[in-house]
């Protein structure tokens, strides 16, 4: 296991960097509701889990040291599984899931692979897809050098990550927000499709 795969070290640069995480934007957007169930693509060591309550969950994401650790913190029931696959690809059965979150995805794939990811979201999703990534925004100087260092190469202005989804969901609505500190700035955006 690389530093960069130890649970530790990644929940630590966002606690410090961050100083913790702000979902309540993100959860307020998902609106999950009782008896949903919810595919997290991209789900890292699981960290959204916590936030979801009662619903059927599904965390896939292709670094296999992750998903072990998100079972390890989290273990698995007929409930709650994690899943290592490409989002891309994920083989798994169409509309198989009421709702969608992906948090701090898109910022960490090229435009191609983006677009298979989000055409895979529309075939396995109902409902609708929640977006949230870091946001280059103009005049924003220290965010954006924080953007920069991100270990996400494909960190994006807030029109070229909409301009990404548009082809693949209907009535998108998009906001940004900041994070705990205050200086980072978060692009939100959620594709309807139903």
């Amino acid at each position: 296991m690389s530093l960069a795969d130890s649970p530790l070290i990644y929940e630590g640069l966002r606690l410090a960097f961050l100083v913790g995480l702000r979902v309540r934007p993100i959860v307020s957007a998902l609106d999950l509701r009782h008896g949903e169930n919810l595919l997290d693509a991209g789900c890292g060591y699981g960290t959204f889990l916590k936030f979801c309550g009662d619903i059927d969950y599904t965390g896939v994401d292709t670094n296999e040291a992750r998903i072990l650790g998100a079972k390890e913190k989290y273990g698995e029931t007929t409930t709650r599984r994690f899943i290592r696959a490409d989002i891309a690809e994920t083989r798994l059965p169409d509309k198989s899931f009421d709702k969608a979150i992906c948090y701090g995805l898109l910022h960490h794939l090229p435009d191609d692979r983006a677009h298979l990811c989000l055409k895979e979201l529309h075939r396995l999703v109902r409902k609708s897809v929640v977006f949230s990534d870091p946001v280059y925004t103009k005049y924003h100087v220290v965010n954006n050098f924080f953007c920069s260092l991100d270990r996400g190469r494909y960190v994006r202005n807030a029109e070229t990550y909409s301009s990404l989804c548009q082809p693949y969901f209907r009535n998108l609505s998009t906001r940004t927000f900041y994070a705990r500190n205050g200086l980072l700035k978060y692009f939100l955006q959620v594709g309807q499709l139903s």
